[in-house]
């Protein structure tokens, strides 16, 4: 019997052990699922199911959707690569982040901000920015220094203002991942819009080898969406076939998404709560309706 006891409570003293050595302990009735989903890495289940729109759903332009109430835009959904570039005259949408002097895409910097509370609450740490929005002559400059490693102009997210490149003290770069906030972000990131744009895995897809600091803004549902079924940006994309509506629901609400020509889009005329557009930068754009 005793011994029987003694092995009970040498188990539950290791699962303790293992549940603190995160970011994060969790407490209560909770607290042995929430610490075995960590052990395991378990996701939630998030699945694109296509969805047919019964009376009330009318056909737009793009132009006309973006003039419609309750309705933002922005560019977070483009996608850029070495097949997918940004145009000459693209002009991102960018501003100073606080008093950084970094400049950022307008539609990531509350995201950001909430990413880097989460760490440093979380993780005890502080999160930095080491590269951010860059200019073309940034980015020729930057290629023409590691072309291995720095993309050619544009076909840097960066040029966009989307992309952050994040480290915290004595763990940057390849490193960052070594970090209780390097895990944090890889694994909570998507709750605040983000993703780990090259995730380990998909060099054949991306073109990229993994880089654990390297963030990109999708918003949600999209970040969730693509970090629970571990999809990569452009895999993403890939599911979401043009002219077709998907229903789907993650922690953020039950959203309707839509990749569409911009001459042809789909959507409610009423009795939704918000709408967003974003191009695809491939010639479509991509409408994310959320009726809760």
């Amino acid at each position: 019997m005793k011994k029987t006891v003694k092995t009970i409570l040498t188990v539950v003293g290791f699962l303790f052990v293992i549940s603190t050595v995160g970011c994060e302990v969790k407490y209560g009735g909770n607290f042995f699922p929430a610490m075995l989903s960590r052990i395991v890495g378990k996701k939630d289940t998030v699945k694109l199911e296509q969805y047919n729109p019964t009376n009330g759903w009318v056909i737009k332009t793009a132009d006309e959707v973006k003039k419609m109430e309750r309705v933002t835009g922005d560019d977070s959904l483009i996608l850029i690569n070495t097949e997918n570039r940004l145009k000459e005259d693209y002009e991102p949408c960018i501003s100073e982040y606080k008093t950084s002097e970094l400049m950022m895409n307008d539609c990531i910097q509350n995201a950001y901000e909430q990413l880097s509370m989460a760490v440093l609450s979380r993780c005890e740490d502080r999160l930095y920015v080491s590269s951010a929005y860059r200019s073309e002559e940034e980015q020729k400059l930057l290629h023409e220094q590691d072309p291995k490693t720095s993309a050619e102009v544009g076909a840097s997210e960066h040029q966009a203002g989307l992309a952050l490149d994040v480290y915290v003290q004595f763990f940057a770069g390849k490193s960052f991942i070594k970090a209780q906030a390097g895990k944090y972000v890889e694994q909570n990131a998507h709750k605040y819009g983000f993703i780990v744009r090259y995730p380990k895995g998909k060099t054949d897809i991306t073109g990229v080898e993994y880089e654990p600091w390297h963030i990109r803004y999708v918003g949600a549902p999209h970040a969730s969406i693509m970090f629970n079924n571990n999809l990569a940006f452009e895999e993403y994309l890939e599911k979401l076939e043009v002219g077709k509506i998907y229903k789907v629901t993650t922690a953020e609400g039950t959203f309707f998404i839509e990749r569409a020509e911009a001459d042809s889009i789909t959507v409610p005329a009423s009795g939704y709560t918000k709408m967003h557009i974003s191009p695809d930068n491939m010639g479509n754009y991509i409408v994310t309706i959320s009726c809760e």
